[in-house]
């Protein structure tokens, strides 16, 4: 499956992870990112994408210590996960993915058959997540269906 390439690093070139969905591990693992960098192009609401990674044969998480420690944040706050770059190298016919942001922000490895990305609607997230973009809340929690893809 050829996928955009050039919006995949828009995506995260400057984007917030809102959600990361294991529900469908078998099939795909997605995760849902506002495209900050979209921001020109975008006067009411930024754009949400649901980033379908497929068969996925590895994903690894490095947390670094600021990122394990919350960076002196109380118990009910978190640091909202930033990214500010991404690369996809082919390797084998495998797409060989990472996600980072700053040395506070997780990253992400990733390696999978094929990636889809589907835009989606900004006012679904906020019924099925409200407050979900308040500073310091938690991922949000997108049903299954929104942003989903065959």
């Amino acid at each position: 499956m050829v996928f955009d390439a050039a919006l995949f690093k828009n995506i995260f070139m400057d984007g917030h992870i809102v959600d990361i969905n294991f529900s469908y591990w078998d099939q795909r693992i997605s995760i849902m990112t506002i495209g900050s960098a979209f921001s020109d192009q975008f006067k009411k609401r930024l754009p949400i994408f649901n980033v379908h990674f497929f068969a996925v044969s590895k994903i690894c998480g490095t947390f670094t210590k600021d990122a394990r420690n919350g960076a002196g944040l109380d118990s009910k706050e978190h640091m909202h996960w930033r990214t500010h770059a991404s690369s996809v190298v082919i390797v084998d016919e495998i797409l060989q993915c990472s996600i980072w942001g700053m040395s506070n922000m997780p990253k992400l490895d990733i390696k999978c058959d094929s990636i889809k990305i589907v835009e989606v609607d900004p006012f679904l997230l906020d019924e099925s997540s409200p407050g979900w973009s308040r500073p310091r809340s938690p991922l949000a929690r997108f049903p299954n269906h929104i942003g989903f893809v065959d």
